[in-house]
Parts: structure tokens; sequence; C-alpha cells
């Protein structure tokens, strides 16, 4: 069985879409999971909260037993990876154990945490609940992995550099007792030195520490902006990034993983529904870019207009199609990736039968990431 967990907009069209495709599957693929988080929790998320669905706590729990109508189960995200330190104080304990105990009497199946010791903390309180170590706890071998299972987690989202490491995954999934769900649509570099600072600062714009970020709102990070350029200047990283395609879920199925995420809290209603879509069918025909990032041109129709109305349509194109028998190399345990990308050049080859671009789209975009990296760096920042 191959179960998908889906990103919520919190809206029954959703609901709706996604029932239909379940009922449709023909292939033993499931959306068997929604997930989300609510602005303004007591513990946050990675996701800076001015980018997520703005619903109240009334809204959060009312839409939790709407999903729970349709057979969807529901993991309540509380992956930040820094705190504004309210789980040390009486008062944020108690903020913390009230707010769980709201989502299990709503129907939620299960939390996501990154932090340990809230684990532990929501554990102790809650024993029989279920817990998922997000991706952000960066769980990368079978020792971390056990040492999670120790702590209280029933299920891990190893790191997503992990991906492509078919003979790690296999090993924990072997040497465990947890459930593994692996993340699908990740557009990440691979082996990013900015990971960290990256989770940690948009962890911080969904709590108090919030107040003290100098530029307020929606803005450009160093960070977006660096990963980006990078993409666009070394066109392989498009290829080294730890994404799974549609059509290779069933690869990880055979060394016993059946849980299967697809990112998208931040993204719009009709784009997660059809990358929902895309993953149930197990058949892509389209930009693979475009399953990890709404920005890049779905099709060649999108890819050849002679003008875009958004700008943010960033003219890459890797047809689906062509990568087929990529991964098998990784699958099959004859390539590692522990050696360093310029002993391999595998990801370098496949880019330059893969990748297309268009030049005049992506020159002024380049020029626009170069400047936002500068201001980043300059001093006199405007809030």
């Amino acid at each position: 069985m191959i179960n998908f967990s889906v990103p919520t907009n919190y809206t029954d069209n959703q609901l709706s879409e996604l029932d239909k495709l379940n009922k449709e599957s023909l292939n033993g693929r499931k959306i068997k999971e929604l997930y989300g988080s609510m602005p303004g929790a007591p513990i946050g998320t990675i996701r800076p909260a001015v980018t997520l669905p703005q619903i109240n706590e009334a809204e959060l729990l009312d839409y939790i037993s709407k999903a729970k109508n349709y057979n969807f189960e529901f993991d309540y995200i509380m992956n930040g990876t820094v705190s504004d330190g309210i789980e040390y104080s009486n008062e944020g304990k108690q903020k913390i154990i009230d707010f769980v105990g709201k989502l299990l009497n709503a129907g939620v199946k299960r939390i996501t945490v990154s932090m340990p010791y809230l684990i532990r903390f929501i554990k102790y309180y809650y024993p029989n609940i279920n817990i998922t170590a997000s991706i952000c706890a960066e769980i990368e071998s079978v020792q971390r992995a056990k040492d999670f299972e120790t702590i209280g987690a029933d299920m891990i989202v190893p790191a997503k550099d992990l991906n492509r490491d078919f003979d790690t995954l296999e090993k924990i999934v072997q040497n465990t007792v947890l459930d593994v769900k692996v993340l699908c649509t990740t557009p990440c570099i691979y082996k990013c030195s900015d990971l960290y600072y990256h989770m940690n600062l948009s962890a911080v714009r969904d709590n108090r520490l919030s107040n003290s970020f100098a530029k307020k709102g929606e803005f450009l990070s160093y960070t977006t902006a660096r990963c980006q350029r990078r993409k666009l200047e070394k066109l392989e990283e498009y290829i080294k990034s730890p994404w799974i395609r549609p059509e290779d879920v069933n690869l990880y199925e055979r060394i016993g993983i059946q849980n299967f995420k697809l990112d998208g809290r931040d993204k719009k209603e009709e784009y997660n529904i059809n990358v929902a879509k895309a993953y149930m069918q197990g058949d892509y025909k389209g930009n693979l870019l475009y399953l990890m990032q709404w920005f890049y041109p779905k099709n060649r129709e999108e890819l050849n207009r002679e003008k875009n109305e958004e700008f943010w349509r960033l003219g890459v194109y890797v047809d689906n199609k062509k990568l087929d028998g990529f991964i098998s190399q990784f699958a099959e345990k004859k390539i590692s990736c522990t050696s360093g990308c310029d002993n391999c050049r595998y990801c370098e080859g496949w880019a330059k039968k893969v990748v297309e671009i268009q030049p005049e789209n992506v020159s002024e975009y380049l020029e626009l990431l170069s400047n936002t990296e500068e201001d980043n760096f300059a001093m006199g920042v405007q809030s």
C-alpha cells in the first residue's frame, strides 16, 4: 500500500477533490492523511506564519472534524526548530498541554515534532499519542532513528538528503520498529550549507521571536536568493535535489516504505490538488520542477509563452518522462553519494540531457537574486 500525506488549504473543495482522487484510484495508492498547522499556536513550525492559511483555533478544530468525515487522518505540524522558550515556563507548558488536548479531542491522528524535548514532553502527558519526528530533525542514520524511537516517536521522516541512499533507508526500516515517511517534493539543494540556518530562520518567523526581525512580513531571504541562484548557475543542482518522481515511488515501497509526503503548506489549493493528482496517478507528463515549486511552468505551453504574465514563472524545464531510468542506479545501490559529486558527475551528465532553460527569462531573474543577496549584506536595512 502506498499512502500519501497532503498539505491542507482548509477548504471544503480540497476535501472533495482529494476524496475523488481516492475513489478513482486504480493502482492501490491512497491519500491517507492531510497535514497543516495554525498561525499563533503555542509551538510554531518552519513555515513563516505570514505564508500559511490564516485560520483560527475554532476553524482548525472544525476542519479536522470535517477531514475525519472523509476518512482522512490529520497530522498537526509542530516542527519548529527554534522556540521562544515557552516550553520552559509553567504557563507555556499548560498552553501546550491544553492545545494538544484540543487537537486530540477534535480527531487529530498524530503530531509532527522536530525538538526531542518536545516529543518527550508531549508523550509525558499523552503517552498514547502518535508522534512523527520531523524531517527537520535530520535523521540520517540507523542510530539517530533508534534514538528518536527511544524517546517516543513511532514514525520518522528521514533527512531529505537520504532519499537516494536506499541502503541506509532500508537499514532504518529493518532495524527499527518505526514507520518511515519520505518527502517526495523537495526542491532543496543536496547537502546545502544553509540548511540549518534556513530552517531556524523560518522557525523564528513563526513564534514571538519574530518581533525582533528588522524586516516584517514577506521578503526574499538571503537563503532563498542564494538557493535559486546556485541552481540557475549550475543546472545539475536541479537533478541533484533529492526529489522522488511519481513513477519512482514503487521503488521505495520495495524496501518497506509505504508513506510518502508532498510539500506545500504555503502553496495554493489548485496547485496542491494538481501535485496530489500526479502522485496518485504515478504517471506525470510535464515539468518535474512544477511538482516541486509552483513558479516553474507546468507544461511546454507555459514554457513557450512569449511573455509570462507572472515574472516568477521561471523558464526552466525538466521533462519528467526523460528521467525514466535515472533513479535505478541508486535503487540498485550502484551509486553512493558519500565520496562527493566531483568524483561521480552522474547527475551532471543527466542535467546536460534533460534540463532546458530560457536564457532571456532567467537573466533578469538572476540579476534580481544577486541584488537580493547583496542587499542582505548591506547596512541600513529598512523595516
